[in-house]
């Protein structure tokens, strides 16, 4: 039986559809963060930017996560004398950092990963607490508390660490099946909604990123209605036993029919495709890669 994961929180942490950065009065790019390391030597960069009129602190620090085979994520636990965990080899530089007024500062990653470790990808969050420690006179509850320091804000941004030759870390996404309904909206700026569900597989080894968007047909006269580049996105790891089903959903707004020639109450059929891989900051090194946009097939609703 397929199993079902739902992608929620991947999407709350790492996606950049959602503005995880309106959490906190700082700017951090990419959203997502990519660390080529072939021979275990890798290094990239992180912009953080003060957009506010008063000085903001932000501290920085890495977690190591991980899908076990039933497809739960978990955490690893860390410690500075384990000399497995891939942490040990990953410098943050600077850890801790002032911003003033307007001001933006790069903090660098650098990875110096033994030969013994596997070639693969790891999978990091990049942990962003915003505080002021000259606001110590504020009430909070323990667990706002961290470090010692009031914490105002929290943001996490997903990093991966690729270790190995392009050669060697592929993804091979393939979409096994495809389902949608048209659903009733009472919302007066959309003509209808659309709930989907994609089943899919990734045999390869680092994980699928990609937009999802689609072209609404008239059956009828083959015209297309509506083409929508972006609806959602999915974010496809590894998959270590069965297909994942991932659900979702999405509206038509009336502002992508000017004419009005759509009606909710007629049959249509919908395309669906996911674009080019979004690499973020490796654009060099996918470039290496197979990266077709994957169009799946018709669906009727």
């Amino acid at each position: 039986m397929t199993k079902k994961i739902f992608l929620l929180l991947f999407l709350i942490l790492f996606s950049p559809l959602n503005d995880l950065q309106t959490r906190a009065e700082f700017f951090y790019s990419p959203t997502v963060i990519i660390v080529p390391a072939p021979n275990g030597k890798g290094k990239s960069t992180v912009k953080i930017s003060n957009p506010m009129g008063r000085a903001t602190k932000v501290q920085l620090s890495l977690r190591e996560w991980d899908i076990l085979p039933d497809n739960k994520m978990v955490f690893r636990p860390y410690s500075e004398e384990d000399k497995n965990s891939i942490l040990n080899y990953i410098q943050i530089s600077p850890r801790q950092l002032t911003l003033a007024p307007k001001q933006e500062k790069i903090v660098r990653i650098a990875t110096n990963i033994p030969p013994g470790f596997e070639n693969k990808e790891y999978k990091l969050t990049l942990n962003m607490l915003e505080f002021n420690s000259d606001f110590k006179d504020i009430k909070t509850n323990d667990a706002d508390r961290k470090y010692g320091l009031v914490v105002n804000k929290e943001v996490k941004a997903g990093a991966y660490i690729w270790k190995g030759s392009p050669a060697e870390l592929k993804t091979n996404l393939q979409v096994k099946k495809i389902s949608a309904e048209k659903i009733k909206t009472t919302d007066n700026k959309t003509v209808f909604g659309v709930k989907y569900q994609l089943t899919y597989e990734n045999t390869g080894n680092i994980h699928d990123r990609r937009t999802i968007g689609i072209r609404l047909t008239n059956p009828e006269t083959g015209k297309v209605e509506v083409e929508l580049q972006k609806i959602g996105i999915l974010v496809a790891y590894p998959t270590t036993t069965e297909p994942i089903t991932f659900s979702s959903a999405f509206t038509i707004p009336k502002e992508s029919d000017p004419t009005g020639s759509i009606n909710p109450d007629k049959n249509y059929e919908v395309e669906f495709f996911l674009t080019e891989r979004q690499v973020y900051n490796s654009e060099a090194l996918d470039k290496k890669r197979p990266n077709p946009v994957i169009k799946l097939e018709k669906v009727k609703i």
